[in-house]
């Protein structure tokens, strides 16, 4: 069954309002202390990434998704998942460059909290505005 107002998708939906409101206690009310976050292949702790996140409102402005869907996928062998695809939009306030970034994410429950947040993208365009302002990508 694909369900938009599952309660997971709704918490998807709240994480990733926190996450554009450069809110990280709001993102942290939903993510388990021991949550596996990764990005295509690394993965950092629930602290990194909160940290990160107001570290992207600091180097870029106007960060807003381009487009969201989030939908549950819930399957009768029990398994069940969040699946999020988001376009991502923001301004990099030393040269006024704008990124547009696709993201397809998705979401691992386990008693009302994310379990495991994967993100995948092609990091390059973050990966090159970053550098071009002597910011080492992270």
């Amino acid at each position: 069954v694909a369900d938009q107002d599952d309660t997971r998708s709704a918490g998807a939906r709240a994480v990733l309002a926190a996450y554009f409101a450069n809110d990280p206690d709001g993102m942290s009310e939903w993510i388990a202390a021991d949550a596996e976050i990764k990005f295509n292949k690394d993965t950092v702790d629930k602290a990194t990434f909160l940290a990160n996140v107001s570290k992207d409102h600091r180097l870029f402005k106007d960060i807003k998704p381009g487009y969201q869907i989030v939908t549950t996928l819930r399957y009768n062998n029990g398994m069940d998942f969040t699946n999020m695809w988001v376009s991502w939009t923001g301004t990099l306030r030393k040269t006024s460059q704008e990124l547009e970034v696709p993201l397809y994410m998705f979401m691992n429950w386990k008693d009302g909290k994310v379990s495991s947040f994967v993100h995948l993208y092609d990091p390059a365009p973050f990966e090159e505005a970053l550098k071009s302002i002597g910011v080492a990508p992270y």
